[in-house]
């Protein structure tokens, strides 16, 4: 499931929000390597993605954004949170 909204902010700059959640059910997983682990997996994933936008014209334009996602994992080997910020310089064409 995922969702989401755009709104432009100041002037052409414009921001985007995003977000996902993922659910997924692996009946038939095997824990072999750690015996304490459950024999089934269950993963809730959600994650929220911040984007800010400028375009320099039309077809360049340049871009920060943030996301964080949150692996809710009923087996702990796949359990984690991550947070990645970056910028990149776009061309549409």
């Amino acid at each position: 499931f995922q969702t989401g909204f755009h709104t432009p902010l100041v002037g052409k700059l414009e921001f985007d929000f995003i977000g996902s959640l993922a659910v997924n059910n692996y009946y038939h997983y095997s824990a072999s390597l750690v015996l304490t682990e459950p024999l089934a997996r269950l993963d809730n994933d959600w994650s929220l993605l911040f984007l800010l936008t400028y375009p320099l014209n039309r077809h360049w334009s340049v871009r920060a954004f943030y996301r964080y996602t949150d692996a809710n994992n009923k087996n702990v080997i796949f359990q984690y949170d991550r947070q990645i910020g970056g910028g990149e310089l776009s061309f549409r064409y």
